[in-house]
């Protein structure tokens, strides 16, 4: 196999991960905006492009997504209890 199966061959598999990280993203977006649209959450789609955009990030993308709603809730006005709920 020469350089440019190889080049061909990467760049293939390369656009085949990007298409499915948008397919995923999208879904992603889809499932949050129709839940948080179920519950009446103030800002249902700007929550669900978020959590869609930062599906793109591996690992860490997840957790920020849950952050920015569970900041304003979880703090009761105080910084050192922002991620507890209890």
């Amino acid at each position: 196999m020469d350089i440019g199966d190889h080049a061909r061959v990467t760049g293939s598999a390369l656009k085949n991960w990007l298409v499915g990280q948008i397919q995923d993203s999208i879904i992603v977006g889809l499932i949050w905006l129709l839940g948080l649209l179920l519950i009446k959450v103030p800002l249902a789609p700007f929550w669900a492009l978020l959590a869609a955009a930062l599906q793109f990030i591996p690992q860490v993308g997840a957790a920020l997504g849950m952050l920015g709603r569970s900041l304003p809730h979880g703090s009761n006005g105080r910084i050192g209890n922002t991620l507890c709920t209890c």
